[in-house]
């Protein structure tokens, strides 16, 4: 390998005539022209086209996940009733959603078994027990039913390790911390409890330095247990819902899905088992239009069946023999 090569990092170059603007018979003004893109990239590694897939994220991961689901790609996450039986109500995967890499982390340290679960991360209101680690609408219970739910929600997680490949799709930087055991929330704590007890928590967005120590932790992690397991990195396109600190909602969702972006990449460059899918770049260079439903936080479905083609084209899933990377190892 040459001295050049070197210092473009481990990965070849994207494909030839993908690397201009304004010239060649893929110029990115013509792609973009056409209504929808998705970037073209070399992927880092291939995968049996009845590779087994496990999604980590939230509500745009659960849609990638279902139209993969639909085209006949095995999901591990898509049935997460086990988990959530003990819950005596309607199995939703939403309240299996993950917001942050720090959450994301955690969970896969306590489904690996790295890290034990503490009790006293769970917050009490009203005689009952809520799991910040889970979404905020998850039911509180006593704190029986709340442990073998926890149990529960270890074991689906766990269902990442017998995965051929995990997808992680990041959707902020904005997390509320627990102060009593330094652990990190789902996402905010409900109002009720942060009233009673709001020197209890905490928030403030992590750095771009944290985001990167996270992701790589929960990459070790998933390779730990699966050395053949191999992980795409995404961020979601979905602006944030609201922020928490000081700056406008779309200034704080920028710099929330800049700092994903740039630990992402950073991590796929560096880790042959990772590789970086451009979920982001792609709805949000896609004509509006065709990419969003009117409220700018719903990917259009549309959107949502090239993402997902790209996908499998690129990863090998569901090979054709017409297919361009059909037969490669």
């Amino acid at each position: 390998m040459s001295d050049r090569r070197r210092e473009r990092g481990r990965r070849p170059p994207v494909q030839a005539g993908f690397d201009s603007w304004s010239q060649g018979e893929h110029k990115a003004s013509a792609r973009i022209a056409r209504g929808i893109v998705v970037p073209a990239a070399r992927p880092g590694f291939t995968l049996s086209p009845n590779a087994r897939v496990f999604h980590i994220g939230s509500r745009f991961a659960r849609g990638m996940e279902t139209d993969l689901a639909a085209a006949g790609v095995q999901t591990l996450s898509r049935d997460p009733s086990a988990a959530l039986a003990v819950l005596r109500s309607n199995p939703t995967r939403g309240l299996l959603n993950k917001y942050n890499p720090v959450a994301i982390r955690q969970e896969l340290d306590w489904a690996s078994g790295i890290e034990d679960f503490p009790r006293e991360f769970l917050l009490s209101h009203g005689g009952a027990y809520v799991d910040p680690g889970l979404h905020e609408l998850a039911p509180a219970g006593d704190m029986n039913t709340i442990m073998r739910r926890r149990e529960g929600v270890s074991a689906y997680f766990a269902r990442a390790f017998r995965a051929d490949l995990v997808v992680i799709t990041l959707s902020t930087t904005e997390v509320w911390f627990d102060r009593r055991t330094r652990l990190a929330l789902n996402g905010p704590p409900l109002k009720r409890i942060y009233r009673t007890d709001p020197d209890r928590f905490s928030f403030r967005p992590v750095l771009f330095e944290e985001v990167l120590a996270h992701l790589k932790a929960a990459c070790s992690v998933l390779n730990g247990e699966n050395p053949k397991l191999k992980i795409v990195i995404a961020v979601s396109p979905v602006p944030l819902e609201r922020t928490y600190g000081p700056e406008d909602i779309i200034v704080a969702t920028q710099t929330a899905k800049s700092t994903l972006h740039a630990a992402a990449t950073q991590v796929a460059a560096a880790t042959p088992s990772v590789d970086y899918f451009p979920c982001y770049e792609a709805v949000s260079t896609s004509d509006p239009a065709r990419a969003w439903e009117s409220d700018r936080r719903t990917v259009r479905p549309e959107m949502m069946r090239a993402l997902t083609a790209a996908f499998i084209e690129r990863y090998g899933l569901m090979l054709t023999p017409e297919s361009p990377t059909a037969g490669r190892a």
